[in-house]
């Protein structure tokens, strides 16, 4: 995806025009965590891939696969490779469990400034979270949307986040303020505050089917015949902490529910009722991991939001 391409779709959705061009990307992630080798990010981030000859030579790592911040893998028939945020402390115990790394940046500032030409610790500079919106710009894109085409979309609170902020969905169907006996499919983005493109997914396929309703054949079947349901940001604390302190730089995951001083937030993908706590290998007890599932299921407002609006429709597809 290139930089004209993202600034030309960000440029569409606050100006309310047509999307025709629309991108889903979905990352996988391989993430098993446990509480025990949590990473410093007050010192230098590390990019680095740890290979393995296959999945089950993961299991080397023990524990301490339970701390790393996975942001991608690639695997085939030879075996393959994680892609991890890391530190020199952590990538140090990667090797001594006998995995083979190599470090790809030895500081993800350096990428950063590679990839964009921006100085990542000059927040001024892209304080505007560049092409990805703002919470802010997302909030009004919405209300541009309900404003253009009120007959068939409608914005409402899910209820305020840990610290007061709206989660905002955008329901769009033929009669968007009653409930009717339709299926329902949902799409949400930013559970995880360092996920942006996710919310440029949501927003992208919000403005396409809203412009292309009467229009195109496909767009209008679904409005005509189905409840969507759409949360752009579900984690509106941790993405503001991240556009509002400088983007890439701050690279925050969690919310900002702070449940053990000095420790910050809780991963609220992993604060879902259903098998919570169920082992140390899909989340962690421990407030200082990056996937810290919380003091107890649905303790956040966002999952205790989303769990209300799956008792109240019939949802069947959902896309995160």
């Amino acid at each position: 995806m290139t930089e004209t391409f993202l600034a030309r779709i960000k440029y569409d959705i606050l100006k309310g025009g047509t999307v025709r061009s629309f991108v889903l990307v979905m990352l996988l992630s391989f993430i098993l965590t446990a509480p025990g080798f949590a990473l410093d990010r007050t010192g230098t981030i590390i990019e680095a891939r740890v290979y393995f000859d296959n999945v089950q030579t993961l299991d080397q790592l023990g524990d301490l696969a339970g701390e790393l911040d996975i942001c991608t893998w690639e695997e085939d028939e030879n075996g393959g490779y994680l892609v991890i945020n890391t530190d020199a402390n952590q990538l140090a115990q990667v090797q001594a469990r006998g995995l083979r790394t190599e470090i790809t940046y030895a500081d993800i500032g350096d990428k950063f400034r590679k990839e964009t030409g921006v100085d990542p610790t000059d927040y001024e500079s892209f304080r505007d979270f560049g092409h990805f919106l703002t919470y802010w710009e997302m909030q009004d894109s919405l209300d541009s949307f309900v404003a253009n085409f009120p007959d068939i979309c409608y914005k409402y609170s899910l209820g305020p986040s840990h610290q007061g902020r709206s989660i905002w969905c955008l329901k769009i169907s033929d009669n968007p303020e009653q409930s009717e006996d339709e299926p329902a499919c949902y799409f949400n983005g930013a559970i995880h505050a360092r996920e942006p493109m996710g919310t440029s997914c949501v927003m992208i396929f919000a403005a396409k089917i809203l412009s292309e309703y009467g229009h195109d054949s496909v767009a209008t079947w679904l409005v005509n015949n189905r409840e969507i349901f759409l949360v752009p940001v579900q984690n509106p604390d941790g993405y503001i902490y991240n556009s509002d302190s400088g983007g890439s730089s701050s690279n925050w995951r969690k919310n900002r529910h702070v449940i053990q001083s000095p420790y910050v937030g809780v991963d609220l993908n992993r604060n879902y009722g259903y098998k919570w706590g169920y082992n140390n290998q899909g989340s962690s007890g421990h407030p200082s991991s990056e996937v810290y599932r919380g003091p107890s299921r649905f303790s956040e407002p966002a999952p205790q939001g989303i769990r209300a609006l799956m008792h109240m429709y019939p949802v069947r597809p959902c896309m995160a």
